[in-house]
């Protein structure tokens, strides 16, 4: 009879092992790094806005929408930009494109 074989060693943890190892250690620095500056970024975003608040507390868009005075309509442009657009053929921008087309 054969003589049996002698248990084969568990290579495959050992190379599981390093190859992690390797992985922590070429990845993990730009990983960290990159999460620290987000971390930090955030807290200066948060630091700014705080600021802000105490310079400017109305400086918020919809707080500045609110204080905005309305403009009447006789001297709103955008009525008058509006009706332009609508008075536009549909396909305006193919009639644009082949009139510049045609410049020498």
């Amino acid at each position: 009879m054969n003589a049996p074989h002698p248990p084969r060693p568990r290579r495959w943890r050992r190379r599981l092992f390093w190859t992690a190892i390797v992985s922590l250690v070429v990845l993990g620095p730009p990983v960290a790094i990159f999460y620290y500056h987000r971390w930090a970024a955030y807290w200066d975003l948060q630091d700014a806005i705080a600021e802000t608040d105490r310079i400017d507390p109305e400086w918020r868009l919809e707080q500045l929408e609110a204080r905005r005075r309305k403009v009447p309509d006789e001297s709103n442009s955008a009525l008058v930009l509006i009706s332009a657009r609508q008075a536009l053929p549909k396909n305006w921008r193919e009639l644009l494109s082949s009139d510049f087309q045609n410049v020498p």
